[in-house]
């Protein structure tokens, strides 16, 4: 996993409707008794390359992206020439099989996991490339050539 890779359908916790008070009254190592459930969604991987080989960082930043498509044409020409810092658009993917249109990053819809699970989220999604490809694990790893790390990003986003 790298800085970029983008996790489809990567699985998150979403707190309970009551956290604020749920924290603002809890004490330390109170048993919180609040129930907890699960959203996938998509993510891009923001923890850089070299902090995520290396047991620098316990925790990995991850933001959300969805289409391009979900805004006006407009909004994304703007979205484009950098008018929304909070916003930044990704080019479609055109890797045989593994097509997918325009995406933007939205900076402000911030997640962070502990990184063993996001590795691990993230090899199975690379296995599944091995699998379809026959392509060996050193294919992907860091310091890959652009190419390589387009087709490791659209392949990455569509395995799952």
């Amino acid at each position: 996993m790298e800085q970029g890779d983008l996790l489809p359908n990567c699985p998150v916790l979403l707190p309970p409707s009551n956290l604020t008070e749920v924290l603002l009254t809890g004490k330390e190592g109170d048993d919180l008794g609040v129930e907890l459930s699960i959203k996938k969604v998509r993510l891009v991987v923001m923890s850089q390359s070299c902090d995520l080989a290396t047991n620098k960082i316990d925790q990995v930043l991850l933001c959300g992206h969805f289409p391009a498509s979900d805004h006006s044409k407009d909004k994304r020409s703007e979205i484009r020439k950098e008018r929304y810092p909070a916003l930044y658009m990704i080019e479609k993917c055109e890797f045989p099989g593994h097509e997918f249109e325009r995406q933007i990053v939205d900076f402000r819809t911030i997640y962070a996991l502990p990184k063993d699970f996001a590795m691990a989220f993230a090899g199975s999604l690379f296995q599944c490339v091995s699998r379809n490809y026959a392509l060996s694990a050193q294919d992907f790893q860091l310091r890959s050539t652009p190419q390589k790390s387009d087709a490791r990003r659209c392949i990455s986003a569509t395995c799952n």
